[in-house]
Parts: C-alpha cells; structure tokens; sequence
C-alpha cells in the first residue's frame, strides 16, 4: 500500500513537471476589444465624432510550482472615432493609445522578482461595420465585423524579450511576445431607445488574433465577452469584460466613458 501511495505520487509530480508552468503574453492581449459609440438611427443618417477614456484592470491566471495565482495589470486609454449610421448599416473606424502597468506577483528564479512591475504603452487602429435592423425603439445591429490594430512597447515587452532568451529551451515557460497584434471579432448589439436623451445598450462579441504563434499557446489566441452602455445625451458610459485564451484565462475589465463632439 505504501509503495502504490509512493508511485501515485512520483506519477503525479512528474505529471505536473511536464506541464505549463508560466505564460507570459503581450500585455495588450485580454484588452484588445473596446466599445465602440455609435448614433441610433432617427430616421435619416446619422454621422458622429467621438473620444473617450477608459480604465481597464486585468489578470493574467498563472500556475506557479502547482499554485495557482493572478498576475496583474491596469491600463489607462484614450480613443477618437468617426461612426455613421443608416437605416440598415453602421461603419465606423478609429485611432487610440495605451499606458499600462503589468504586476508580476510571483517570482520566477532570478529572472523575475516578486511583485515585480514593468510599464508598457500600445498604439491602436480599428475599423468595423455592421448590418443594422432599425425599428421605432430598437436598433437590431444583429452582425458586426471589426478589424484592430495594436502595437506594444516598453519595459514589460523588454522583459519578455530576455525571458524568451532565458527559457527558449524551457517547454514549461511559454512567452507570447507579439509587440504588432492584428485581431478580429464579430460582434452583435441591440439598443434600446428609451427616449431621445437616453439609450441602452448590450452586446456580445468572439473573436481571435491574426498570425499568432498559436503553438506557443496551447493553440488558443481568442477572445469573447460581453458590452454594457448608456447613453444620456452627448455622453455614453461602457462596461466591457472579455476573457481570452492562453493556457490559462486572461480576464479584463474595462469601464469607459465616451462624448459625441458633433
């Protein structure tokens, strides 16, 4: 009995041994999908410029010496975006960046200190369109395309570059570095029109990342979740949360704040 107890558990730490340890991914990854203000129909078209901000917090889930933990991160954005709206379509295409801060919370070896923390900026583009239903009260905006662009830089991608070094030969360690990320995502909303000052809405979203070294992550590079806002006049709160695939779930938050300009 003692000996089957022994190899149960010979069996089991070289099962863990074999398995992936740490994913290090792009910061920008788990944050790629933002919402997207756009003007209801009121029985013309209707053209709309936009910025906005938004606070966004994350966690990368890790697996650390069979110890599950999150590695942290928080991200400040700003965006501009032209969108118009038809009877049956909406388009709209955009430029924003990033500043952001990504948390280490445990140590690996002598490469990474415990609650180490690394700085990183993006730069972004994205363009969308979408088939739209128009009613009285409801604007049925039932399938979307978007097409993002983001590029990722600073001190946290540095440290994945000397960490890619480090563990090349290490299948426990996987680094998913990718500073220039091409990402795409379907996406259905519906909005409610309460009145002509107010609006909600809500939407979902599934999508994945263009020319991602997909065997570094377990073959997973996609994201889904869902959006929340309101509009009230000129001003348009947002709630976004997507969950991404790596080898383990990247999870983010992201709140916003949006005004029309014209």
């Amino acid at each position: 009995m003692k000996i089957f107890k022994f190899l149960s558990v010979l069996i089991f730490i070289s099962c863990a041994s074999c398995g992936v340890d740490r994913v290090y991914t792009s910061a920008s990854y788990g944050d790629l999908k933002s919402h997207t203000a756009k003007p209801e129909y009121q029985g013309k078209q209707e053209k709309a410029l936009y910025v906005s901000a938004a606070y966004s917090k994350g966690k990368h889930n890790q697996l650390g010496n069979a110890e599950q933990y999150n590695d942290k991160k928080s991200i400040i954005s700003a965006n501009i975006h032209k969108s118009v709206t038809g009877k049956y379509y909406n388009y709209y295409y955009g430029i924003g960046g990033a500043f952001g801060n990504y948390t280490f919370i445990k140590g690996l070896d002598e490469n990474v200190q415990d609650n180490e923390r690394k700085n990183f900026f993006n730069v972004n583009s994205k363009v969308g369109i979408n088939y739209t239903w128009t009613r009285k009260k409801f604007d049925f905006r039932f399938i979307g395309l978007e097409v993002a662009y983001h590029y990722e830089f600073g001190s946290y991608q540095d440290k994945l570059k000397e960490l890619e070094e480090e563990y090349k030969d290490n299948s426990a360690i996987l680094i998913f570095k990718e500073e220039s990320m091409f990402s795409w995502n379907l996406y259905s909303e519906v909005v409610y029109k309460i009145n002509k000052n107010n609006a909600l809405e809500f939407g979902i979203f599934a999508g994945a990342i263009f020319l991602s070294p997909r065997e570094r992550v377990n073959n997973r590079s996609s994201f889904v979740g869902y959006t929340l806002a309101y509009r009230y006049k000129r001003f348009t709160g947002s709630f976004v949360f997507s969950s991404a695939s790596a080898a383990d779930p990247i999870r983010g938050s992201r709140y916003g704040l949006t005004y029309r300009l014209d």
